[in-house]
């Protein structure tokens, strides 16, 4: 779980600034799941209620446009040999649960 907060941690200040990407700067990192084992990620990003009007296609079209930005944020902020692989699911603020 530490290398899930770690990751959480590196990916949303990536998508403040380093991305240089104004559609994907209104996402935020909701959560930050372990895949099978720890090569993998599955980040989970919420788009804003403000920003309901992007389609979640473009948004995946763009993450995967930045996923090797990203994937190295996380590489810099991790105690790891290798960095995880990510994969990317957008859901709008509507389905978040804030239990």
């Amino acid at each position: 779980m530490q290398l899930c907060r770690q990751a959480q941690r590196a990916l949303s200040l990536a998508l403040a600034g380093d991305v240089h990407d104004d559609v994907l700067r209104w996402l935020y990192v909701d959560a930050v799941l372990p895949g099978p084992d720890a090569t993998q990620l599955l980040v989970r990003l919420v788009i804003p209620r403000t920003a309901r009007e992007l389609p979640a296609d473009d948004i995946l079209a763009r993450l995967s446009r930045v996923h090797g930005i990203l994937r190295h944020a996380v590489a810099e902020a991790i105690t790891r040999k290798r960095a995880p692989e990510l994969s990317f699911i957008v859901v709008p603020e509507t389905e978040v649960s804030h239990d």
